[in-house]
């Protein structure tokens, strides 16, 4: 059965709104589970392959676009309805009780932008497929909401990005693509990346080419952890509810935050920049099981508490 457009777009919607956990915040259970991955299919080392991604999480905008069922472009951000003509968004911010500011200013503008770009509208036309939507997210950095910090830096959100490896007007990095064949995306990330010129940049990842050994600390990890006792009795210590293993338990769960700090730290240490600079905001493992988890740089952090 086709996919009406509403569908694709929610589907989209709900599939990248539920947040990916931070490591820190994984359940002790959740993250011995993690660490037995990296130690049994992995052998302790984290470098992107067929069962594990590592990719850079961009301090950019959401931004969703493409062709619906009837071939009409759209863009939308994460929270507005699709904008299919000039005007559209300003009109969806005064509705919502706003007047017009910066913000819609900047997506009428990407709008055309996008819109009036031959080379993009060519390429979703040739994939697009009758009464199938075409629904591309990704992640925008869009240089007029930026600001000049540094010399030859341009901070969006928290983090700074190296101008020469920006577009000079915006830059799009690829997310994901609904409405095409599998056996067709990687020819269309190919031809995605060749519509950069000057003023918009187009990426059609953000996977990072690194080598992080954690053998170490997942080896003296486990060590630790079944110190005096089972690998199965620290497993039913940590999920038991009788008074005569808490304080077994706490010394087990403050073992656990301890280690996340150390993986943590390991990670983000090992990345020595990302697609776009020196700074980035944190990495994300997407592993071959379906699980998610992200890795946020110290230097993102202290900057969104404002020290």
């Amino acid at each position: 059965m086709i996919k009406k457009f509403k569908e694709f777009l929610q589907e989209v919607e709900v599939a990248h709104r539920v947040g990916i956990k931070h490591l820190k915040d994984l359940r002790p259970i959740d993250f011995i589970g993690l660490l037995n991955y990296f130690k049994k299919e992995l052998k302790g080392i984290l470098s992107t392959n067929d069962k594990v991604s590592i990719e850079e999480k961009i301090d950019g905008s959401r931004l969703i676009f493409g062709f619906d069922e009837r071939g009409d472009f759209f863009i939308k951000s994460s929270y507005s309805p699709p904008i299919k003509q000039p005007g559209d968004y300003t009109k969806y911010v005064i509705s919502r009780g706003y007047s017009e500011n910066e913000i819609s200013k900047a997506f009428e503008n990407v709008f055309k932008l996008l819109k009036n770009y031959k080379p993009l509208q060519n390429l979703l036309e040739k994939y697009h497929k009758p009464n199938i939507p075409l629904v591309i997210l990704c992640e925008l950095l869009y240089n007029p909401l930026g600001k000049e910090i540094n010399p030859g830096k341009i901070r969006f959100v928290n983090i700074d990005y190296d101008k020469t490896k920006l577009g000079k007007t915006a830059t799009l990095i690829l997310i994901n693509v609904d409405g095409i064949e599998k056996e067709k995306l990687d020819e269309f990330k190919k031809e995605f990346e060749t519509l950069s010129n000057t003023e918009i940049k187009f990426f059609s990842d953000t996977k990072i080419k690194t080598t992080i050994d954690l053998s170490y600390e997942i080896e003296n990890f486990f060590k630790e952890i079944t110190k005096n006792k089972s690998y199965e009795e620290a497993l039913r210590i940590l999920q038991s509810r009788k008074k005569a293993d808490k304080e077994e338990k706490e010394l087990l769960k403050a073992l656990i935050e301890k280690y996340k700090e150390k993986i943590a730290n390991k990670i983000i240490k090992a990345i020595k920049q990302g697609k776009l600079g020196d700074e980035f905001e944190g990495i994300v493992l997407k592993l071959y099981d379906g699980r998610t988890i992200k890795v946020i740089n110290p230097i993102f952090t202290k900057r969104k508490e404002g020290k």
